[in-house]
């Protein structure tokens, strides 16, 4: 049944993901434009929809993950990994946000979404704490 679970949380959060980034990469402008009519907003956030919109489904894959690890109370682990995924995004913002700008803070938060997938990922496979009762 885990399995099951598991792979039906994962699937959701992936295809979710995927077609988010489908309708964010080329409909970027006109989503911008119903929030300003700023010429240089709207340059702004054309230099960084690419990134905005192709890591959506790291993030959903990231929250798909934590619904998992929430439904069995395996609530320390959700803390460590933030502590442990949300070092390596910070020095990323700050190594690449006076350079690259609105782009250099997307990709710190790709990271973070990035690393939070990958070590939510290691927790459940790894049948540890909580999910050793569940295989």
């Amino acid at each position: 049944m885990r399995q099951v679970v598991v792979r039906q949380t994962l699937s959701a959060g992936t295809t979710v993901g995927v077609a988010t980034a489908a309708v964010l990469l080329p409909f970027g402008p006109a989503i911008v434009a119903l929030f300003t009519s700023d010429p240089a907003v709207h340059a702004l956030a054309a230099s960084a929809w690419p990134v905005v919109a192709l890591s959506q489904p790291l993030s959903t894959l990231a929250f798909a993950y934590d619904g998992l690890l929430f439904g069995t109370n395996d609530f320390r682990f959700c803390a460590l990994l933030m502590i442990f995924s949300a070092v390596p995004a910070m020095a990323t913002v700050w190594a690449l946000a006076p350079h690259a700008g609105l782009q250099g803070i997307w990709a710190g938060l790709a990271m973070l979404m990035g690393l939070r997938a990958t070590f939510a990922a290691a927790r459940v496979s790894s049948g540890t704490g909580p999910w050793r009762a569940l295989k």
